[in-house]
């Protein structure tokens, strides 16, 4: 499912600031759709599931 930054931002509980700061930095995937950014939630779902190291946000 693909979200716009500012919904990530609500279900991640952190600033949009901070998400965008993590896609400028490519630390986190995305995809733009013409202008849009967009993340897709199951990319993050996946990396919990598969045992991934959890990622810090600092805002």
């Amino acid at each position: 499912m693909f979200v716009k930054v500012s919904e990530f931002a609500k279900i991640m509980g952190v600033s949009t600031v901070s998400v965008y700061r993590l896609i400028e930095s490519d630390s986190i995937p995305y995809y733009k759709i013409g202008k849009s950014i967009r993340l897709n939630i199951d990319d993050f779902r996946k990396g919990k599931e598969s045992g991934y190291e959890e990622l810090q946000i600092e805002d």
